[in-house]
């Protein structure tokens, strides 16, 4: 016992100091130099390497063995994310179409109005030269109207009476001077209707032209007349009866100019355009 005793104590003294030598080796810091030598500042520097001690082991372990797991998402949650994200682009969306939708609408609406005041302008535009064409146009065959109206007149009268001097110097000659006060205006009035077929618009050149050529009807059948009594003393009832029917016709003619015209002229470009 005391020979084991002896050999036991020198034998623990040296499992000891292997013992604190492995824990030096352990806490030494490794080697990071290119020679494989510590440099002199890592020497100093203090390292924490304890990932080789049983008890460092240990207590690693049991901590990641204590921490619970983090929870799994379920699908309500994950959902709802999706929902929400989902519902943010679509109110971009919305926002970005709605404020666009609002600009093409103002632009479109600017237009509108733009175009609207184009075409008032236009009407108040072409609307005073038109007026003075109609309107010179209507007083030179009104007046043409007229004097062929007074020259038939005389002529029924004439064709009533008996050939005399007085007839001749109280009817016929009267009338003849209508017949030619409206042919030396028929170069005037063929200058205001020119004005008023290029001012148009097709329509009241239509009415325009019907006047003309009742005009010229009328004066045509006044000279017929006229002629028959200054040769032959005497015009038929037939022949008085047609003067009095292109006579009418003259005149609905040209209330028909003034209506188609008045048309025309009433177009403000807002409530009617012109034609």
């Amino acid at each position: 016992m005391g020979r084991a005793s002896k050999i036991g104590g020198p034998l623990r003294a040296i499992a000891g100091r292997l013992g604190a030598a492995r824990v030096a080796r352990s806490l030494r810091a490794p080697d990071l130099s290119p020679h494989g030598s510590s440099s002199p500042k890592s020497l100093h520097r203090p390292q924490m390497m304890f990932r080789n001690l049983p008890w460092t082991r240990t207590k690693v372990t049991a901590w990641a063995h204590s921490t619970p797991p983090p929870a799994p998402r379920n699908k309500t949650d994950q959902t709802a994310d999706m929902d929400s994200g989902l519902a943010a682009v679509l109110g971009a969306t919305v926002g970005a179409v709605g404020t666009g939708g609002a600009g093409i609408i103002a632009a479109l609406l600017a237009r509108s109005q733009t175009r609207s005041q184009l075409t008032a302008e236009y009407a108040r535009f072409i609307r005073e030269p038109r007026k003075a064409a109609y309107t010179a146009y209507a007083e030179a065959s009104f007046r043409a109207h007229n004097r062929l109206a007074e020259a038939g007149a005389r002529l029924t009268i004439a064709a009533r009476r008996e050939e005399s001097e007085q007839r001749t110097t109280q009817y016929l000659a009267p009338a003849r001077t209508d017949l030619e006060d409206v042919v030396n205006g028929h170069a005037d009035l063929e200058h205001l209707y020119g004005q008023v077929v290029v001012e148009g618009p097709a329509p009241l050149t239509s009415t325009a032209v019907t006047l003309t050529v009742s005009l010229s009807q009328h004066q045509g059948q006044v000279l017929t007349c006229l002629k028959a009594l200054e040769l032959d003393g005497s015009c038929s009832s037939d022949a008085l009866e047609l003067l009095e029917e292109k006579r009418s016709q003259t005149y609905s003619s040209y209330l028909s100019f003034l209506h188609e015209a008045a048309k025309v002229l009433g177009a403000d470009g807002l409530r009617r355009l012109p034609e």
